[in-house]
């Protein structure tokens, strides 16, 4: 709403069902894709260099960096707004990213594009603005 507009003025009753429900959606988007990347694209032992600390399996601390991101981007108070900004691992990390080498970032930075491209293009449809 806007100034011009009397503090009374109200949005009618399916414009906000349509703005809830794609925010709604788009949060479960950014849900599912965050847990996509970090838990399936950036797998364990997929990293091509041998010393990358993603490699090790059974180091708590790799897991903990990996729940980390997904936290971050999840527990955001801005929910479902991560998914639509240009995110380095190091930003999705909240500055305290440990265990990801070159490549494991290089894979996030290109596995978040793509999803970002698919979350902008999803927009109209998330809220009802296409038939």
């Amino acid at each position: 709403m806007n100034t011009r507009d009397p503090a009374s003025a109200r949005l009618p009753p399916e414009i906000l069902q349509a703005a809830t429900m794609g925010l709604i959606a788009l949060r479960e988007m950014e849900i599912k894709e965050t847990h996509r990347l970090i838990f399936g694209l950036m797998t364990f032992n997929t990293c091509s260099w041998l010393y990358c600390p993603s490699r090790n399996t059974s180091d708590p601390g790799m897991l903990d960096a990996r729940r980390g991101v997904v936290d971050n981007i999840t527990g955001s108070s801005e929910p479902g707004m991560k998914l639509l900004q240009v995110l380095s691992l190091e930003d999705a990390c909240g500055g305290g990213c440990h265990g990801f080498c070159g490549d494991c970032e290089g894979r996030w930075e290109s596995g978040h594009a793509e999803v970002r491209k698919k979350a902008w293009a999803a927009l109209p449809e998330v809220f009802g603005l296409r038939a």
